[in-house]
């Protein structure tokens, strides 16, 4: 399931400067806090977001709120000497010519209560700036609500070397996927979930594995069903992803398998999750 530290690495889609800033805990303990100001280069604005790990209370969030790099809207003392270049156009744009937007996104790694919330939105608004808050249940709530760019078809016993990590990794990189671990919960009937899953996701990865291959079950069902999708949406959805295995497994479980562009594991699986994540 993706987290609340992965939802502030990859939420806002612009040009991010980060930086972190520590403070010590009360137990002695330094926390790290992490800062991205965002720029929309179209519109020469920036923003900033904050992400504040569990241990952090109101008294930190309102340090950190108080900071003159907060206040002006700056990350440090050298945007004003950095220029952005474009590559379809000759125009440039200056860091410090976009309008800072007194909009601040404050992730907080743990479930916030009613009247903790009043009191950072309130606080917020005498400062200046509105406050979107988001908490552990954000995360839980878009992860119920995000719809699978994926339905990943395996055999169980990869689970362990490789799909459980893979699904881990795409999630990370805030792209949900169908994965039975994940999605799958007590009760639930199994082959209508499955051909759900399959009929709902954008593209559908297929971990071509020598276990994959010789199962005759659940995965021979899985793959028979992306197919039959294909055939009557004449949509091209099926990545393959080869793992341990040669052309002559291919072609002797399916041979037009061999015509498709697939991807591999033998990068490692965090590459193979980028590749797969720039598809989806």
């Amino acid at each position: 399931m993706t987290t609340l530290r992965e939802y502030f690495d990859t939420e806002q889609k612009a040009l991010n400067a980060e930086r972190p800033w520590l403070l010590k805990h009360e137990t002695g303990v330094e926390v790290e806090i992490l800062c991205k100001l965002s720029y929309q280069l179209d519109n020469k604005l920036k923003y900033f977001s904050l992400f504040f790990p569990k241990e952090c209370d109101f008294n930190a969030i309102k340090f950190i709120l108080d900071t003159d790099e907060i206040g002006n809207g700056k990350i440090d003392e050298y945007e004003n000497m950095q220029e952005v270049r474009f590559l379809d156009n000759p125009e440039s744009v200056k860091l410090d010519e976009c309008t800072f937007v007194k909009n601040i996104f404050v992730y907080i790694d743990r479930v916030i209560d009613e009247s903790e919330k009043n009191i950072l939105l309130e606080y917020g608004k005498k400062i200046g700036f509105s406050i979107i808050l988001r908490d552990k249940n954000y995360a839980v709530e878009s992860n119920d609500l995000a719809v699978p760019l994926a339905f990943i078809s395996h055999d169980f016993r990869d689970k362990d070397e490789l799909v459980r990590e893979l699904a881990q990794e795409l999630y990370s990189l805030n792209c949900p996927v169908w994965y039975d671990e994940y999605s799958l919960k007590a009760g639930d009937n199994m082959r209508e979930c499955f051909e759900k899953g399959i009929k709902e996701a954008k593209k559908c990865i297929v971990i071509l594995s020598s276990n994959y291959l010789s199962n005759d079950g659940w995965a021979k069902t899985e793959f028979e069903t992306i197919l039959m999708r294909e055939l009557h949406k004449k949509e091209n959805i099926l990545i393959p992803v080869w793992h341990n295995v040669d052309t002559e497994k291919i072609y002797d479980y399916s041979p037009q398998l061999l015509n498709r562009f697939g991807l591999s594991t033998k990068n490692g699986i965090k590459s193979l999750a980028k590749d797969l994540a720039s598809l989806l």
